[in-house]
């Protein structure tokens, strides 16, 4: 099924040269995080929602688009040793979330990066998971791996005495007096 865009977006994306850069913020959460890992692909931090977002020169491929599960290989260098330790520590896999924007949104003579208005993401591709993470000293790389839904069970919830366990009927009132013999 192909994607809905705009004729000047697609021209914009597919030219040769255009006067702005296309920029993917890459944010990577869990509920073991005290917060979400936010980065952007750029040489300077950005400021994206009132939060920085860390330049970082990682890769992500672009998600396949065919009738399986989206996928995709992300790389990012583990400069400093932080992101494997984060990602490598982690029990289950971490949600993802890729977006591109467009530097036309942002202002870019200040350092790090603010944007002039409300930038809106073009492209997000969210629910995606991170697994098979492998690292070493010098980068970290796994899959992203989008919902499989041919794979869900329907009905996704069962009831089931321990989920939906029957009232207790209410007791019997005691017999009304009667009269006395």
């Amino acid at each position: 099924m192909p994607r809905a865009l705009s004729a000047s977006l697609r021209r914009a994306l597919e030219s040769r040269a255009s006067g702005d850069a296309n920029l993917v913020f890459l944010t990577i959460d869990h509920p073991n995080l005290a917060e979400p890992v936010r980065l952007v692909l750029n040489t300077v931090d950005m400021i994206r929602d009132g939060v920085t977002w860390t330049a970082m020169p990682f890769e992500a491929a672009l998600l396949s688009d065919d009738d399986q599960p989206p996928t995709a290989q992300l790389s990012v260098p583990n400069i400093d040793r932080r992101i494997g330790e984060v990602v490598r520590g982690l029990t289950s896999p971490a949600r993802v979330t890729l977006e591109l924007l467009s530097s036309a949104d942002f202002d870019l003579t200040v350092t790090p990066h603010e944007p002039t208005g409300t930038p809106a993401a073009f492209y997000t591709a969210r629910n995606l998971y991170l697994i098979e993470v492998e690292g070493d000293v010098q980068l970290v790389q796994g899959q992203l791996k989008g919902w499989d839904y041919l794979q869900r069970t329907w009905p996704g919830r069962r009831a089931n005495p321990s989920q939906a366990p029957a009232e207790e009927p209410a007791p019997e009132p005691p017999p009304a007096p009667g009269p006395s013999v």
